[in-house]
């Protein structure tokens, strides 16, 4: 199974708040922001302005909790006043206790990662999921990693995969590949090949180079969609151009073989070669093989020596076999010269 990696929780930030702010929020706190007023209250007054740090901090102390959120954010990334962020923190607790989603999920990652306070992941997920029981979806991102990783709440990957849908439903980019990493593994949620399709077609087309590769393999190899190595070939293409690594071995191994492309060994050896220097072993290997055939590249063993080495490094076990066979045909001097080239990389 696919490991799911924790990663850093999704913070909002000032640039998205108000955006945020305005979908799916109660209409408690569209009165509070003064968009709708409250029966009997008076909203928001003009004078209490966010376009300056002076006017945040006003509206801050007299209680509006829109104007807490927006100085938490401007204490914790150091925009208009000094960064701190204890005081993030502060200002985060006192809107979120006001029910600002933003807030709640903020400063459920200053919990989850210890910033400014203990490191309490289960203090993280109940703040977590206050947000997303607003619907917030980065919330609700979070607070599936957490149960996916069974992080300050038991490991529960169902639990994980209901969260992940409800963040993609809202255009998650994140969540719909964590979702369809779920469907094509079978981990926790029933196989299904032709879901996971979907859901990496949701995260491709929203930009996710992960995704648009993992969209490519589907459509190689027929997996959950019909196979079409035209759309294979696009996929890799949109995610290489993002320098994904994976991607870029793949289209290299289209050219290398001709598949939904005329065989072009020079094109093959161009995009190994960028998925061995982003660190892709498959890709160092591949390009080792054409040094020491001389496709689409000179014959050079020392180069092709170098580039075994580096993906047994990075542990890649078939690299050691082809640095015993390659080893016969080489030069003490010319294994030394490769080991000379690794080092010249790092």
């Amino acid at each position: 199974m696919r490991c799911l990696q924790a990663g850093k929780p999704t913070r909002i930030t000032q640039r998205n708040s108000l955006r945020n702010l305005r979908h799916a929020l109660p209409v408690t706190l569209l009165m509070a922001m003064g968009v709708v007023p409250a029966f009997g209250q008076t909203p928001v007054q003009p004078q209490l302005r966010y376009g300056t740090p002076t006017g945040t901090k006003e509206a801050a102390h007299v209680g509006d909790p829109v104007a807490q959120f927006r100085l938490g954010v401007m204490y914790d990334t150091g925009k208009g006043v000094p960064q701190d962020k204890t005081e993030a923190f502060k200002w985060y607790l006192a809107a979120a206790n006001q029910g600002i989603a933003e807030a709640q999920n903020n400063l459920a990652s200053m919990y989850a990662t210890g910033q400014s306070v203990e490191e309490d992941l289960e203090e993280a997920a109940r703040w977590y999921r206050k947000a997303a029981d607003r619907y917030l979806a980065p919330a609700q991102y979070n607070l599936g990693q957490l149960y996916a990783t069974g992080s300050g709440v038991p490991l529960d990957v169902p639990e994980a995969g209901k969260w992940f849908r409800r963040a993609a439903l809202q255009g998650h980019v994140n969540a719909a590949y964590k979702l369809a990493m779920l469907y094509a593994t079978g981990g926790g949620l029933p196989w299904d090949p032709a879901e996971a399709a979907k859901w990496y077609r949701k995260a491709a087309e929203l930009g996710h180079a992960g995704a648009q590769n993992e969209l490519g393999v589907a459509f190689t190899l027929g997996r959950g969609v019909e196979k079409d190595a035209d759309e294979a070939l696009q996929w890799y293409r949109r995610s290489a151009f993002q320098e994904y690594g994976k991607a870029q071995f793949n289209l290299g191994l289209m050219y290398a073989t001709g598949q939904g492309v005329s065989q072009n060994v020079d094109r093959a050896a161009f995009w190994y070669r960028r998925a061995a220097l982003a660190g892709e072993p498959t890709a160092q290997v591949a390009l080792g093989a054409l040094y020491v055939e001389g496709s689409g590249v000179p014959v050079d063993h020392v180069e092709a020596y170098h580039w075994f080495l580096i993906a047994e490094a990075g542990g890649y076990e078939p690299a050691r076999a082809l640095l015993a066979i390659l080893a016969e045909h080489m030069t003490i001097e010319q294994m030394d010269r490769a080991r000379a080239l690794v080092v010249a990389r790092k």
